[in-house]
């Protein structure tokens, strides 16, 4: 009896172990010999499942139908996910051909390569860093032109200085789409590179893509998209050093296979495109909010492909904080599901089968049904409602519990761990929540709602928690703890202890589980100061409590400035203040916190006026004096430098570096807070600056002083562009990821 209930279970882990281990380089065969059998068990638990379907008597039939049907859609889902995971392409040696060609070539020969960066609010800090990496690319015949949204006369004034082309337009028509419109028509370069704003491309990016264009049914090569800082869920969960971010699934797991079935599609940042391409479609497609995937697929229909290179070509900025998260991923989201709308979508005419069933938005389609594997046990638990007919426990261990287990390791075999069973479920349950409104709204009004710019660099240091997705989580956490406690007690158990409750408890604690992650995922932690903050120095008049107080400027940033008053004044937390300052006008706040005469102003919601005067006087201080900014985003380094502190001459290691300051360790004396110390840094030369802190002993903080522009752009391509401190692919450890998790709950 026990060997026939466990049996397929072990067998089916014991042949995927098997797979693993003869194939640990994952050649084709394995690939496909992995995903015939995560669907050959999926279809066999599916069809005992159609034999046990009950006829509809009443409304407890009703609902096991449609709990049934959920099934299958997920089902669905899950075979198209696996025939797409069943191949991979791997166009690294392609590229390597095609740059070796290509540098043999005269530059007059080489065609001329346009790269556009579209902006529309971000500051210098992002800025700076594009601008100066693009112009840093290693191709003779390049232009870089700066997309200004914004209409930013600073903007202009730092292009022309650095040696960018400055485009703006009249109107802000189309968003992202129209502003590349607009400079297609005023630029005539043979192929486009697109960045967005906050990704600096890597300074071999045009030869490693441009070789592919030989082939001329190519329009676009795409490349994935790295960050150089955590996202929300990897911080909030104290996993930022042990578990990739929350895309490195798409991005080296589903668009490699993409690739291999001819369904790559341009995510619209980090890719080139031929502009013949792009004028055979008449420009970016403006329908969708998802423009960058729409205008491959009609690229498609036109006779061109999209392909991908799945090698770390660009560094960005990911979004910030659970609000940016979402907007981005509301956008997303919307957008897929205006694909189905469209003529142009996956259901319009041309498409090769392939790339019209891998286009299909079921995952964004099928965020609410997600809930439903939380509200089921819950129902079953308190109304006694349950979502299956009766069968034995013998039965599901047979024929459902393979199926998992065949997804799960297939899973995390593909992903090479960057997808683990329970993190992933509270990283899809996190989604789902918030994207579940967006999802009913796009029902009935795919259309309607403009594009939203993902916010970036606005940060402070409070902690904050998404309210909205913990009382949804936090309310059935408790229901499910509640349920499963009240059903051990023979006194008030509301379902019997059969083998299908057994079922519900194992269910129940797996959900238990993936809530109480989701529920540290809304707790966002604190993150390092993320605006511009500059010196300013500068006589101001403010009032507290509607009496009026002279005071200096300190510092001044988007978010808040540091007040220091001339006589004693009670500021205590929380009080309300008004600063008029010059250029700007009157700025409304809160003090954020108060000590020794000085205070931290935290501006309150500013009038887009008042707010535009605002980052326009940032911009100019920041165009004048760059170094005075903040302790930028760092860049894991490891270099061995050399170091001279007063003429002494020492070893060092750069741990890590920004554009404002470095990371110093010492493996004997360090030099005390206020030392002048010169670094000779490899790749940019001689940098000096003053330690400003202490770390764990033997490490030190130094901040730049009065870099010179030369050398601070070197610096930038230097720890952008050249690869130096692009993060390798993370090896994911099980016990650092309990550990890095006990930490996060109860340290």
């Amino acid at each position: 009896m026990l060997a026939t209930q466990y049996g397929p279970a072990l067998a089916t882990a014991g042949a995927m172990l098997a797979i693993f281990a003869l194939a640990p380089s994952r050649p084709a065969w394995s690939r496909a010999a992995v995903s015939a059998l995560v669907m050959l068990l999926l279809a066999r638990y599916l069809c005992w499942r159609v034999s046990f379907l009950p006829r509809l008597a009443d409304l407890g039939d009703a609902w096991k139908l449609f709990c049934f049907g959920i099934e299958a859609l997920f089902a669905f889902d899950t075979f198209v996910l696996f025939l797409l995971l069943s191949r991979r392409v791997d166009r690294s040696p392609e590229a390597d051909r095609h740059e070796a060609r290509l540098r043999q070539f005269p530059p007059r020969r080489l065609p001329a390569v346009d790269v556009f960066i579209p902006t529309y609010n971000e500051g210098i800090d992002v800025l700076e860093r594009s601008i100066v990496g693009a112009l840093g690319i290693d191709y003779p015949n390049l232009t870089v032109w700066v997309l200004d949204d914004g209409r930013r006369d600073w903007l202009r004034d730092f292009c022309a200085r650095k040696g960018a082309r400055y485009i703006r337009r009249a109107t802000n028509a189309h968003a992202k789409a129209g502003n590349i419109n607009h400079a297609l028509g005023l630029t005539s370069g043979e192929f486009v590179a697109i960045f967005d704003a906050d990704f600096v491309p890597h300074r071999n990016f045009v030869y490693r893509t441009l070789g592919f264009f030989e082939d001329a049914a190519i329009g676009c090569v795409q490349t994935p998209q790295h960050f150089f800082n955590k996202d929300p869920i990897q911080l909030n969960l104290g996993l930022d050093r042990v578990w990739p971010d929350e895309q490195r699934f798409f991005f080296h797991t589903i668009m490699p296979s993409r690739d291999a079935w001819g369904a790559a599609f341009c995510c619209g940042s980090c890719t080139l495109i031929r502009r013949a391409a792009l004028d055979a479609i008449g420009g970016i497609p403006t329908d969708s909010v998802t423009e960058d995937i729409l205008a491959s697929l009609v690229m498609i229909r036109r006779g061109y492909r999209t392909i991908y290179l799945d090698e770390q070509l660009s560094l960005g900025l990911a979004p910030e904080s659970i609000e940016g998260f979402f907007v981005q991923r509301q956008r997303w989201c919307r957008g897929n599901i205006q694909l189905v709308f469209l003529r142009g979508g996956p259901f319009g005419p041309g498409l090769p089968p392939a790339m019209r069933l891998f286009s299909l938005p079921t995952y964004y389609l099928l965020q609410p049904a997600q809930l439903l594997f939380l509200i089921i046990p819950v129902l079953y638990l308190w109304l006694g409602l349950s979502p299956v007919p009766t069968f034995t426990a013998g039965a599901l261990l047979e024929y459902q519990t393979p199926a998992l287990i065949a997804c799960f390791l297939a899973l995390i075999w593909f992903s090479k761990a960057s997808w683990v069973p329970i993190l992933s479920t509270a990283s899809s349950l996190f989604q789902a929540i918030r994207l579940t409104p967006t999802v009913l709204a796009s029902y009935v009004k795919p259309f309607g709602v403009g594009f939203k710019v993902t916010p970036k660099g606005n940060l402070d240091r409070r902690l904050v928690l998404d309210r909205q997705t913990a009382m949804v989580a936090g309310s059935l956490l408790f229901l499910t703890v509640a349920g499963l406690a009240l059903n051990t007690s023979f006194e008030y158990r509301i379902v019997g202890g059969d083998a299908l409750f057994r079922i519900a408890a194992f269910w129940g604690i797996w959900n238990a589980l993936a809530l109480f992650l989701l529920l540290l995922i809304t707790i966002e932690r604190p993150r390092r100061r993320a605006e511009e903050r500059f010196a300013l120095g500068e006589r101001a008049q403010c009032s507290l409590r509607d009496v009026g107080v002279a005071c200096d400027v300190l510092d001044l940033s988007a978010g808040g400035a540091k007040l220091r008053f001339d006589e004693k004044v009670e500021a205590h937390q929380g009080t309300g203040v008004t600063l008029d300052l010059d250029g700007v006008g009157r700025l409304a706040g809160r003090i954020a916190w108060s000590a020794r005469g000085d205070a931290g102003l935290r501006f309150g919601d500013l009038e887009p006026a008042m707010r535009e005067a605002l980052q326009a006087r940032l911009a100019a201080l920041a165009v004048a004096k760059p170094h005075r900014g903040r302790r930028a985003d760092r860049i894991a380094l490891g270099l061995r430098a050399n170091c001279r502190v007063d003429r002494l001459e020492m070893e060092c290691v750069i741990e890590n570096a920004s554009i404002t300051g470095l990371l110093l360790g010492f493996g004997a004396a360090t030099p005390a807070i206020g030392s002048l110390i010169e670094v000779e840094m490899p790749g940019v030369g001689l940098v000096r600056g003053k330690v400003v802190r202490q770390v764990g002993g033997d490490r030190l903080g130094l901040q730049f002083d009065n870099m010179p522009e030369r050398d601070r752009d070197r610096l930038i391509r230097r720890l952008y562009t050249e690869g130096i401190g692009y993060p390798q692919q993370m090896r994911v450890e099980g016990a650092a990821l309990i550990q890095a998790l006990l930490a996060r709950a109860f340290g």
